[in-house]
């Protein structure tokens, strides 16, 4: 190894040896605690060898290990290990020092108001971030590796007296089965955490932001660091808590509950609004007016495509453009994305290939699935959009009603944690809905959820008669 340092200790009385990795060490405190000290020890026969290094040595945290392979998983991890002739054992000292970028605003889940700070791939830096906000002696994390190879930290976090144990005990039984050679990124985890592996619908929530993951905490939920990533994940995970946001509570809870009700919309549109189409005007004209009958027949008319290729072009061009103003550096990748839409929306309809109100529906479309906070979610509605389309072309309206019974009927089925995908709605009671279609007052969401089942049930104990009402 090109940065793996032997570095050989002059001032103890027997050879001796530091050993440790130059690119993931605090060269700092290797020369000022540990190096220094030990090379200007003036006495020492008055002391064993071991008297000698917990005496002279001020590093905070350092561990004895008793085999090599200890030993080089310490050094392996950012550990400056010190061998001493003579000795079965050595002194591994914390000077880890990884590479990381400084904290700033996520990138993925930009809100107007509330916090601007979120994770970054340092998971130490991580669990301070949390610390900082929960300040509860009961804040419990707890660190394991998993991967053979990569060697992953991943860190399970809960408050101790509010989560259910039994998501705690769970959790640490579904990271203990994963034996695989690396994780790279959480959502790799996320993938070994799932009920279903077979659904497109999001079964862990994963977020970058920092107020979400503690107030996910605070519900008592399960929450996962791990290392080399930012997104943090939130377990059990349901549908409205993917169709919700963090700027919920910073706003005034009237409009925060409007907006919430248009997101439940706007993810009934992603996936159903082609289909819709396709057979209102493919099969069931009679269902829309005759003025709107006649202006899409005019705009249709020299169109040679029937209306499923229609939209299956549109639909293709859409998600060309999305691909291509992600994968695009940030300021080329808007500029493709608005830009490509005006021109090949623009170009379509004049070359005939398209009519008007299908570019009108696709647009519509494309802008829902982009309201739906949940990047994951907003994919599932994309991939559930295409065969609602197909099952429409083929029976009609009534095939778009039957694919979302189908639909309902597996996130009926569908499980987080063994709880259900659509709770708390049909199973817990009026105070369960409090903070689902809408965000109610803060003062009257007195108690934690009631499907979480968490230990300690009561958030706060304002008991104010006038705020009551509910």
């Amino acid at each position: 190894m090109t940065d793996l340092v032997f570095r050989e200790i002059k001032g103890l009385p027997v050879r001796a040896m530091l050993v440790f990795l130059y690119s993931i060490s605090d060269k700092n405190i290797i020369n000022q605690y540990l190096i220094k000290p030990l090379s200007n020890i003036s006495d020492t026969k008055s002391f064993s060898i071991e008297q000698l290094v917990e005496k002279n040595i001020t590093v905070a945290n350092y561990t004895i290990h008793n085999s090599i392979d200890k030993m080089f998983g310490a050094i392996m991890k950012g550990q400056s290990v010190l061998i001493i002739d003579g000795l079965n054992r050595g002194y591994a000292f914390n000077t880890e020092k990884y590479p990381k970028r400084q904290e700033g605003e996520p990138t993925t889940e930009t809100v107007i108001k509330g916090p601007k700070i979120g994770f970054i791939e340092d998971i130490n830096t991580n669990i301070g971030l949390v610390r900082s906000i929960c300040r509860d002696p009961n804040l419990k994390f707890e660190k394991t590796q998993i991967g053979r190879r990569t060697k992953t930290d991943v860190v399970i976090c809960y408050i101790a007296g509010v989560t259910n144990s039994d998501y705690i005990e769970e959790m640490k039984n579904r990271l203990s089965k994963i034996d695989t050679d690396g994780i790279i990124d959480s959502e790799e985890l996320a993938e070994y955490l799932k009920d279903s592996i077979w659904s497109p619908f999001p079964q862990v929530s994963a977020s970058e932001r920092l107020d979400s993951f503690v107030s996910g905490l605070l519900d008592g939920r399960v929450g996962i660091l791990t290392g080399s990533t930012p997104f943090s994940l939130i377990v059990p995970c349901s549908l409205h808590i993917l169709l919700s946001s963090p700027e919920d509570f910073y706003e005034n809870w009237i409009i925060s509950s409007i907006i919430r009700l248009t997101r439940y919309i706007a993810l009934l549109l992603s996936m159903t609004l082609p289909a819709a189409y396709v057979s209102l005007i493919s099969f069931n004209v009679a269902l829309l007016p005759r003025e709107l009958v006649f202006t899409i027949g005019t705009t249709r008319s020299e169109v040679p495509f029937p209306s499923f290729i229609e939209v299956l072009l549109m639909e293709l061009g859409v998600e060309f453009l999305h691909e291509a103003s992600v994968r695009l550096p940030r300021g080329v990748g808007q500029t493709v994305g608005v830009v490509g839409g005006l021109i090949l929306g623009d170009a379509a309809v004049r070359a005939g290939v398209v009519s008007p109100g299908m570019v009108i529906v696709i647009a519509l479309t494309a802008i829902s699935s982009f309201i739906i906070p949940s990047y994951s979610l907003s994919l599932a509605s994309r991939v559930v959009r295409i065969p609602l389309m197909i099952i429409s072309t083929i029976y009609g309206i009534y095939g778009l009603v039957m694919g979302m019974i189908l639909i309902f009927i597996h996130l009926v089925s569908l499980t987080s944690f063994s709880e259900n995908y659509l709770t708390p709605w049909g199973e817990y009671g009026e105070d369960s809905f409090k903070n689902t279609f809408f965000r109610m007052p803060v003062s009257v969401a007195k108690k934690r959820p009631k499907e979480l089942r968490p230990e300690d049930s009561i958030r706060q104990k304002n008991t104010d008669n006038w705020r009551d009402w509910w």
